[in-house]
């Protein structure tokens, strides 16, 4: 990804080369990244869903949110 351009480093980049379980510090982290490249959320086309995270999506959905994609 570094040598493609990308230009992250720290937690950003750890972000970008792992997994992740959808919880509120890797969305915030997914919103920084897509900010520093001038595009918004929907440039992802991601499908809906719930976070993996097993405890991330119950909490999710007692927090009554639906599935859906990253806004």
């Amino acid at each position: 990804m570094l040598r493609a351009g990308l230009d992250l480093d720290g937690e950003l980049l750890a972000l970008a080369a792992a997994s992740r379980s959808g919880e509120a510090f890797h969305i915030d982290g997914v919103r920084r990244v897509l900010a520093g490249a001038g595009l918004d959320p929907i440039a992802l086309r991601t499908p809906a869903g719930y976070p993996l995270d097993e405890l991330a999506r119950d909490d999710w959905i007692r927090a009554g949110h639906a599935a859906e994609p990253i806004t």
